[in-house]
C-alpha cells in the first residue's frame, strides 16, 4: 500500500490591528499620530461593557453583580455539613440585607425560585476568589403540610419528611432566627444562631433602613400551605419578630449565608 502526501500552502496573511476602546472622547488619526477631541474629564468608578458575542448567560452573570460591599459574621462553627458528610468549618451570616427584594416562588425551599436565584446569580456575581473559598452546603428543609378533602371538608396533614438540597448561598432557617421549637423545624439545623436576638435579629440595608426578610422554612400553622416563615420588621418600634404568615408569592428582603 502506498500513501501519497499533498502539501497545501497557506498564503493567508493575518494582520492584527491594535485599537483602543475610547469612552467619553472622539479619537481620530492625523498623519502617524492619534488625537482626541470632545473629551470629558472625571473619575470612572466602575463600568460595564456589553458585547453581543458574550451571550445571554454571560450578560446575566454580569448584571447580577451588585457592586455592594457587604460584611459577614461567623454564625456557626462546624454547624453544617458538606455533601461529602464532612463538616463545614465556619458558616457566615450577612450583617446587612441584599439591596433588593425577591419573590420566594415556591412553598418548599429546594424548589423555590429564590433558592435558584441565589445559586445562579448571586454566587456567580461574587469575585472568583470568594467562589473558590465557599463550600457547597448540605441543607434539609421540612416539606410542610399537605391537604385533602373529605365530604367537602379540607383536612390538613403534617408531613414527616424533610428534603435535602445543596447550595453555595442560602438563607437562615426559622429555628436559627428564634422560631419556637418544632419537631420538624428542628431537623433543618442544629439550633439557633446565638447572636440572633434583639437588634441583631433586625434586617437592615446598608443605609440602616430596616425591612422584613425570608427564612427557608415552611410555616408550622396547620392551615398555612403556601406560607413561609419570615423575620418581620416592625417600623413603629424598630424591632423584629418571627412570623409564619407570609405567602411565598410575596416579595421580601434577603439575608444570605454561606459556609467554608
Amino acid at each position: 500500500m502506498s500513501v501519497n502526501y499533498v502539501e497545501v500552502n497557506n498564503n493567508t496573511t493575518v494582520t492584527t490591528v491594535a485599537n483602543d476602546l475610547v469612552i467619553g472622547a472622539a479619537k481620530y488619526k492625523s498623519g502617524n499620530s492619534y488625537n482626541y477631541d470632545n473629551y470629558a474629564t472625571g473619575t470612572v468608578y466602575w463600568a460595564k461593557i456589553w458585547m453581543a458575542d458574550l451571550g445571554d448567560i454571560a450578560c446575566r452573570d454580569l448584571a447580577a453583580w451588585t457592586h455592594e460591599t457587604m460584611s459577614f459574621r461567623v454564625a456557626k462553627y462546624k454547624g453544617y455539613y458538606k455533601p461529602t458528610q464532612e463538616k463545614a468549618l465556619f458558616t457566615f451570616l450577612a450583617d446587612t440585607l441584599l439591596p433588593f427584594k425577591r419573590v420566594y416562588g415556591n412553598y418548599n425551599w429546594p424548589q423555590a425560585t429564590l433558592n435558584q436565584y441565589l445559586q445562579r446569580r448571586i454566587f456567580f456575581a461574587l469575585p472568583v476568589q470568594y467562589q473558590a473559598l465557599i463550600a457547597m452546603t448540605h441543607l434539609y428543609s421540612w416539606d410542610g403540610y399537605t391537604s385533602y378533602t373529605i365530604r367537602d371538608t379540607t383536612v390538613y396533614q403534617k408531613l414527616e419528611k424533610t428534603t435535602p438540597s445543596d447550595a453555595f448561598i442560602f438563607i437562615p432557617c426559622a429555628i436559627e432566627v428564634g422560631a419556637s421549637d418544632d419537631d420538624q423545624l428542628n431537623k433543618e439545623c442544629n439550633g439557633v444562631i446565638k447572636f440572633m436576638t434583639g437588634n441583631n435579629l433586625i434586617g437592615r440595608y446598608s443605609d440602616g433602613y430596616g425591612d422584613s426578610y425570608w427564612t427557608r422554612s415552611c410555616s408550622t400553622y396547620s392551615q398555612s400551605i403556601g406560607y413561609v416563615y419570615t423575620v418581620d420588621y416592625v417600623y413603629s418600634t424598630d424591632s423584629a419578630s418571627i412570623s409564619y404568615w407570609t405567602s411565598y408569592s410575596n416579595s421580601d428582603a434577603i439575608r444570605i449565608m454561606f459556609s467554608i
